[in-house]
């Protein structure tokens, strides 16, 4: 068996996004994974440490954009929902960000 060099943080880190969005692990990193028990321990702690961190991050927006505060909230009432403050719908017209010029090449 040869010895190679262990993977580098930034190769685990591509593994584990890799595999935390469905995707296939490159097949060299992969065997070099199931061979290396110091890189595997290392890739374990990096995933366990990553999925707290998610979880605590989505804990963390759970606690602050509570349900109640964002049907509360003006402007995602009227993105999602179409409402408008004065009680009408805006037409495009109102809401449009330019106007275009007409311009005359001669």
């Amino acid at each position: 068996m040869t010895h190679h060099a262990h993977l580098l943080e930034e190769r685990l880190f591509d593994c584990y996004l890799a595999e935390t969005h469905g995707e296939s692990i490159d097949p060299p990193s992969a065997e070099h994974l199931a061979d290396c028990k110091s890189c595997a321990s290392r890739y374990a702690e990096l995933a366990s440490f990553m999925d707290t961190l998610r979880a605590d991050g989505v804990a963390e927006a759970d606690a602050i954009f509570t349900p109640e505060r964002l049907r509360a909230h003006p402007d995602l009432q009227e993105f999602y929902l179409g409402n408008v403050a004065r009680g009408d719908r805006r037409s495009y017209r109102d809401v449009k960000q330019y106007r275009r010029s007409r311009r005359w090449y001669g």
